[in-house]
Protein backbone atom coordinates (compact mmCIF):
# COMPACT_ATOMS: atom_id res chain seq x y z
CA UNK A 1 0.00 0.00 0.00
CA UNK A 2 3.08 2.15 0.92
CA UNK A 3 4.90 1.55 -2.30
CA UNK A 4 1.03 2.65 -3.97
CA UNK A 5 1.18 5.49 -2.53
CA UNK A 6 5.09 6.87 -3.58
CA UNK A 7 4.45 5.50 -6.92
CA UNK A 8 1.49 8.05 -7.25
CA UNK A 9 3.51 10.69 -5.60
CA UNK A 10 6.47 10.30 -7.56
CA UNK A 11 4.02 10.50 -10.83
CA UNK A 12 2.16 13.55 -9.19
CA UNK A 13 5.20 15.58 -8.96
CA UNK A 14 6.62 14.47 -12.58
CA UNK A 15 3.51 16.20 -13.74
CA UNK A 16 3.39 19.08 -11.46
CA UNK A 17 0.93 18.24 -9.73
CA UNK A 18 0.78 19.41 -6.27
CA UNK A 19 -2.42 19.17 -4.58
CA UNK A 20 -2.58 15.44 -5.79
CA UNK A 21 0.71 15.22 -4.26
CA UNK A 22 0.03 16.64 -1.06
CA UNK A 23 -3.20 14.76 -0.49
CA UNK A 24 -1.46 11.23 -1.05
CA UNK A 25 0.95 12.18 1.12
CA UNK A 26 -1.25 13.30 3.93
CA UNK A 27 -2.98 9.64 3.17
CA UNK A 28 0.50 7.82 3.05
CA UNK A 29 0.93 9.45 6.71
CA UNK A 30 -2.28 8.51 8.44
CA UNK A 31 -1.45 5.15 7.45
CA UNK A 32 1.66 4.92 8.97
CA UNK A 33 0.11 6.62 11.85
CA UNK A 34 -2.91 3.89 11.93
CA UNK A 35 -0.87 0.98 11.37
CA UNK A 36 1.54 2.40 14.23
CA UNK A 37 -1.24 2.69 16.83
CA UNK A 38 -2.63 -1.17 15.50
CA UNK A 39 0.87 -2.34 16.50
CA UNK A 40 0.94 -0.52 19.81
CA UNK A 41 -2.97 -1.59 20.56
CA UNK A 42 -1.91 -5.09 19.97
CA UNK A 43 1.58 -4.76 21.57
CA UNK A 44 -0.47 -3.14 24.94
CA UNK A 45 -3.07 -6.60 24.25
CA UNK A 46 -0.23 -8.80 24.42
CA UNK A 47 1.21 -6.99 27.61
CA UNK A 48 -2.03 -7.51 29.49
CA UNK A 49 -2.41 -11.53 28.20
CA UNK A 50 0.81 -11.59 29.76
CA UNK A 51 0.29 -9.95 33.18
CA UNK A 52 -3.12 -11.56 33.36
CA UNK A 53 -2.00 -15.57 33.02
CA UNK A 54 0.97 -14.31 35.37
CA UNK A 55 -1.49 -13.02 38.33
CA UNK A 56 -3.90 -16.29 37.06
CA UNK A 57 -0.68 -18.24 37.70
CA UNK A 58 0.09 -16.39 40.94
CA UNK A 59 -3.83 -17.12 42.37
CA UNK A 60 -3.08 -20.81 41.77
CA UNK A 61 -0.04 -20.84 43.61
CA UNK A 62 -0.98 -18.65 46.53
CA UNK A 63 -4.42 -21.32 46.89
CA UNK A 64 -2.02 -24.33 46.92
CA UNK A 65 0.01 -22.29 49.62
CA UNK A 66 -2.96 -21.47 51.84
CA UNK A 67 -4.75 -24.84 51.69
CA UNK A 68 -1.41 -26.17 52.50
CA UNK A 69 -0.98 -23.74 55.43
CA UNK A 70 -4.79 -24.55 56.91
CA UNK A 71 -4.21 -28.34 56.67
CA UNK A 72 -0.85 -27.91 58.60
CA UNK A 73 -2.22 -25.40 60.74
CA UNK A 74 -5.31 -27.91 61.88
CA UNK A 75 -2.60 -31.08 62.25
CA UNK A 76 -0.98 -28.89 64.80
CA UNK A 77 -4.53 -27.98 66.75
CA UNK A 78 -4.80 -31.46 66.96
CA UNK A 79 -1.37 -32.56 68.13
CA UNK A 80 -1.41 -29.74 70.78
CA UNK A 81 -4.90 -30.61 71.98
CA UNK A 82 -3.65 -34.41 72.49
CA UNK A 83 -0.83 -33.14 74.37
CA UNK A 84 -3.23 -30.85 76.61
CA UNK A 85 -5.96 -33.57 76.38
CA UNK A 86 -2.76 -35.98 78.68
CA UNK A 87 -1.82 -32.89 80.76
CA UNK A 88 -5.23 -32.30 81.68
CA UNK A 89 -5.72 -36.28 82.56
CA UNK A 90 -2.92 -35.83 84.56
CA UNK A 91 -3.70 -33.28 86.63
CA UNK A 92 -7.18 -35.08 87.13
CA UNK A 93 -4.35 -37.47 88.96
CA UNK A 94 -4.26 -35.34 91.98
CA UNK A 95 -7.73 -35.64 93.35
CA UNK A 96 -6.66 -39.08 94.46
CA UNK A 97 -5.50 -38.14 98.49
CA UNK A 98 -2.14 -39.15 99.75
CA UNK A 99 -0.67 -39.60 96.25
CA UNK A 100 3.42 -40.57 97.21
CA UNK A 101 6.06 -38.90 95.34
CA UNK A 102 6.73 -41.95 93.17
CA UNK A 103 3.06 -42.40 92.20
CA UNK A 104 2.79 -38.73 91.18
CA UNK A 105 6.15 -39.59 89.27
CA UNK A 106 5.15 -42.62 87.67
CA UNK A 107 1.64 -40.05 86.39
CA UNK A 108 4.00 -37.16 85.08
CA UNK A 109 5.81 -39.45 82.70
CA UNK A 110 2.72 -39.85 81.01
CA UNK A 111 2.55 -36.55 79.65
CA UNK A 112 3.79 -35.42 76.22
CA UNK A 113 7.07 -33.80 76.29
CA UNK A 114 7.81 -33.05 73.08
CA UNK A 115 6.94 -29.09 71.92
CA UNK A 116 4.89 -28.79 68.52
CA UNK A 117 7.03 -26.26 67.12
CA UNK A 118 5.07 -24.54 64.54
CA UNK A 119 6.86 -24.30 60.84
CA UNK A 120 4.79 -23.03 57.67
CA UNK A 121 6.85 -24.27 54.69
CA UNK A 122 4.88 -22.31 52.20
CA UNK A 123 6.52 -19.06 50.54
CA UNK A 124 4.56 -17.81 47.97
CA UNK A 125 3.27 -14.84 49.52
CA UNK A 126 6.91 -13.90 50.76
CA UNK A 127 7.80 -13.95 47.15
CA UNK A 128 5.23 -11.80 45.69
CA UNK A 129 6.22 -9.61 48.51
CA UNK A 130 10.02 -9.67 47.51
CA UNK A 131 9.75 -9.35 43.75
CA UNK A 132 7.46 -6.70 44.23
CA UNK A 133 4.44 -8.66 41.74
CA UNK A 134 2.13 -8.38 44.94
CA UNK A 135 0.90 -5.05 42.69
CA UNK A 136 -0.31 -7.16 40.25
CA UNK A 137 -3.00 -8.69 43.34
CA UNK A 138 -6.61 -7.58 43.40
CA UNK A 139 -6.41 -4.51 46.38
CA UNK A 140 -8.53 -6.31 48.67
CA UNK A 141 -7.48 -9.86 48.35
CA UNK A 142 -3.81 -7.93 48.95
CA UNK A 143 -4.36 -6.60 51.72
CA UNK A 144 -5.95 -10.09 53.11
CA UNK A 145 -2.76 -11.96 52.02
CA UNK A 146 -0.66 -8.78 53.83
CA UNK A 147 -2.46 -8.83 57.07
CA UNK A 148 -2.50 -12.96 57.13
CA UNK A 149 1.07 -13.36 56.24
CA UNK A 150 1.86 -10.63 59.09
CA UNK A 151 -0.37 -12.73 61.87
CA UNK A 152 1.47 -16.09 60.54
CA UNK A 153 4.95 -14.95 61.10
CA UNK A 154 3.41 -12.92 64.65
CA UNK A 155 2.00 -16.29 66.00
CA UNK A 156 5.42 -18.29 64.69
CA UNK A 157 7.59 -16.23 66.42
CA UNK A 158 5.56 -16.41 69.31
CA UNK A 159 5.59 -19.78 69.40
CA UNK A 160 9.55 -20.39 69.27
CA UNK A 161 10.22 -17.92 71.57
CA UNK A 162 8.14 -19.76 74.17
CA UNK A 163 9.07 -22.65 73.64
CA UNK A 164 13.12 -21.90 73.92
CA UNK A 165 12.26 -20.56 77.40
CA UNK A 166 9.65 -24.06 78.52
CA UNK A 167 12.72 -26.16 77.08
CA UNK A 168 14.98 -24.88 79.96
CA UNK A 169 13.04 -26.25 82.34
CA UNK A 170 12.90 -29.61 80.84
CA UNK A 171 17.11 -29.16 80.31
CA UNK A 172 17.06 -28.22 83.55
CA UNK A 173 15.26 -31.51 84.69
CA UNK A 174 17.35 -33.57 82.06
CA UNK A 175 20.67 -32.26 83.88
CA UNK A 176 19.00 -33.38 87.07
CA UNK A 177 18.80 -37.03 85.86
CA UNK A 178 15.32 -37.28 83.87
CA UNK A 179 15.22 -39.83 81.20
CA UNK A 180 11.88 -42.07 80.90
CA UNK A 181 13.95 -44.45 79.00
CA UNK A 182 16.94 -44.26 81.70
CA UNK A 183 14.54 -44.31 84.88
CA UNK A 184 12.31 -47.65 83.00
CA UNK A 185 16.15 -49.48 82.39
CA UNK A 186 16.99 -48.07 86.39
CA UNK A 187 13.74 -49.92 87.82
CA UNK A 188 15.78 -53.31 87.44
CA UNK A 189 18.92 -51.70 88.71
CA UNK A 190 18.51 -50.80 92.38
CA UNK A 191 22.27 -50.78 93.04
CA UNK A 192 22.99 -48.72 90.10
CA UNK A 193 20.27 -46.23 91.16
CA UNK A 194 21.47 -45.92 94.30
CA UNK A 195 24.63 -45.15 92.97
CA UNK A 196 23.72 -42.53 90.86
CA UNK A 197 21.55 -41.07 93.79
CA UNK A 198 18.90 -40.08 91.28
CA UNK A 199 15.81 -41.28 93.74
CA UNK A 200 16.72 -38.69 96.01
CA UNK A 201 16.98 -36.15 93.18
CA UNK A 202 13.31 -37.03 92.18
CA UNK A 203 11.52 -33.68 94.28
CA UNK A 204 13.58 -31.18 92.38
CA UNK A 205 13.57 -33.25 89.24
CA UNK A 206 9.84 -33.39 89.82
CA UNK A 207 9.41 -29.86 90.59
CA UNK A 208 11.07 -28.87 87.25
CA UNK A 209 8.65 -31.27 85.07
CA UNK A 210 5.88 -29.56 87.02
CA UNK A 211 7.14 -26.37 85.45
CA UNK A 212 7.95 -27.23 82.27
CA UNK A 213 4.62 -29.11 81.33
CA UNK A 214 2.48 -26.06 83.33
CA UNK A 215 5.08 -23.60 81.04
CA UNK A 216 4.24 -25.73 77.85
CA UNK A 217 0.42 -26.28 78.20
CA UNK A 218 -0.29 -22.61 78.17
CA UNK A 219 2.10 -22.06 75.22
CA UNK A 220 -0.09 -24.61 73.48
CA UNK A 221 -3.38 -23.16 74.48
CA UNK A 222 -1.95 -19.91 73.12
CA UNK A 223 -0.83 -21.34 69.80
CA UNK A 224 -4.63 -23.00 69.48
CA UNK A 225 -5.94 -19.66 69.67
CA UNK A 226 -3.67 -18.21 67.11
CA UNK A 227 -4.24 -21.00 65.01
CA UNK A 228 -7.73 -21.34 65.28
CA UNK A 229 -8.13 -17.70 64.30
CA UNK A 230 -5.49 -18.07 61.37
CA UNK A 231 -7.71 -20.81 59.87
CA UNK A 232 -10.59 -18.35 60.11
CA UNK A 233 -8.64 -15.73 58.10
CA UNK A 234 -7.68 -18.46 55.19
CA UNK A 235 -11.12 -19.48 54.90
CA UNK A 236 -12.04 -15.85 53.90
CA UNK A 237 -8.99 -15.55 51.42
CA UNK A 238 -9.26 -19.10 49.80
CA UNK A 239 -12.13 -17.86 48.78
CA UNK A 240 -11.31 -15.00 47.53
CA UNK A 241 -8.87 -16.31 45.37
CA UNK A 242 -11.28 -19.21 43.84
CA UNK A 243 -13.79 -16.26 42.88
CA UNK A 244 -10.75 -14.76 41.19
CA UNK A 245 -9.68 -18.12 39.91
CA UNK A 246 -13.39 -18.40 38.23
CA UNK A 247 -13.25 -15.09 36.22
Amino acid sequence: MIKFFRKIRQNSLMENKTGKYFKYAVGEIILVVIGILIALSINNWNEKRKLNDLRQNYYQQLLVDLEMDKNYAESMISKMDSSMAKYNKYTETYKVHNLTLSKVYENIVKNEFRVSTLQFKTGTINTLINTGDIKLIDPKLRNNLTIYNGTKERIVLISFTNNEYVMDFLQNASMEGFSTNLLTNLQTQPDLMKELNIQNRFPEIFIKLEAYLSWKSDTEERDIQGLKGLTKDLDITIELIRRKLKK
